[in-house]
């Protein structure tokens, strides 16, 4: 069963399955590209459940083959619709609740995650890998990506951005763990003038990807690392929680300048001076 969101120009769509659900994308709307694209897990987790003496344990990775739907629902806030999916891994009792804000006045998408150690046992944490889009540009050859630019900022004092052709080989990694750079970057499609847009809020270890995980699928992911303590990863004890970065995205019909609009008006009239209403608007 397909499950789309509307919002604005574009609609969120997810594919459910019995008990299990995966991201489609991010699609203009009208038209949706089709019933022949491939899903992809929402979120994807990492960590270790017992510890031995060298501080290596058993690593389980856990994404949408194991986690099932607990519930799904939507729910109206100052700023907007909120969507809630509660997944649940019964394996190791990992529950995971993740959250797409849909911004009533702004094409923004903001979302991020809460992982919560429902097991009787403490977990170390390694990785948290959020699935932000996915089938950009639909189902498309490394011929048709040579239409396809990514553009992203660096070097803050200097404002830079540079720009990379998707075609093969795709980018892989681009860490922003340096002083002076934007966590941002937009995906266009030349023939289209379509364009997907991200910004990745309040990092501290993490980077964003960009690439085929998927044959034919191109993907955005953001990895949430979690830092070493004294050579060993963060502890998750029983009932408790953390949260991801949160990620705003959307999508642009009118190419590469109205996303980079979108992104400055979010920055500046959104971020900047409502904080403390988007921390209060997250549950209320």
């Amino acid at each position: 069963m397909q499950i789309n969101y509307k919002h604005h120009d574009s609609q969120l769509v997810f594919r459910r399955t019995a008990d299990k659900i995966q991201l489609l994308g991010l699609f203009v709307n009208p038209p949706f590209p089709g019933t022949c694209l491939k899903g992809s897990s929402i979120l994807e987790l990492q960590f270790t459940t017992r510890a031995c003496s060298s501080g290596l344990g058993q690593v389980h990775t856990v994404s949408d083959d194991r986690m099932k739907v607990v519930m799904i629902d939507i729910f109206t806030r100052q700023l907007g619709d909120l969507l809630v999916i509660i997944l649940k891994d019964l394996t190791t009792s990992m529950l995971v609740e993740i959250n797409y804000l849909l911004y009533r006045g702004l094409p923004i998408i903001r979302m991020w995650a809460r992982v919560r150690n429902d097991s009787s046992v403490p977990i170390n944490l390694h990785m948290i890998r959020s699935t932000i889009l996915h089938n950009i540009g639909g189902i498309c050859s490394h011929l048709h990506r040579k239409n396809m630019v990514v553009y992203y900022c660096a070097d803050l004092g200097r404002g830079c951005v540079y720009r990379q052709n998707l075609a093969q080989p795709p980018p892989k990694t681009h860490p922003w763990v340096m002083p002076g750079t934007l966590p941002i970057g937009v995906v266009e499609e030349a023939d289209t003038g379509r364009a997907w847009y991200w910004h990745l809020e309040h990092p501290l270890m993490w980077n964003w990807e960009i690439g085929e995980r998927t044959k034919g699928c191109l993907s955005l992911w953001t990895n949430n690392h979690v830092p070493r303590q004294q050579s060993s990863r963060k502890e998750l004890k029983p009932g408790l929680a953390v949260e991801t970065s949160a990620v705003s995205f959307g999508l642009a019909s009118g190419g590469s300048h109205q996303a980079w609009d979108v992104l400055d008006t979010y920055w500046r009239y959104v971020l900047k001076s409502d904080q403390r209403l988007l921390a209060m608007d997250y549950r209320h």
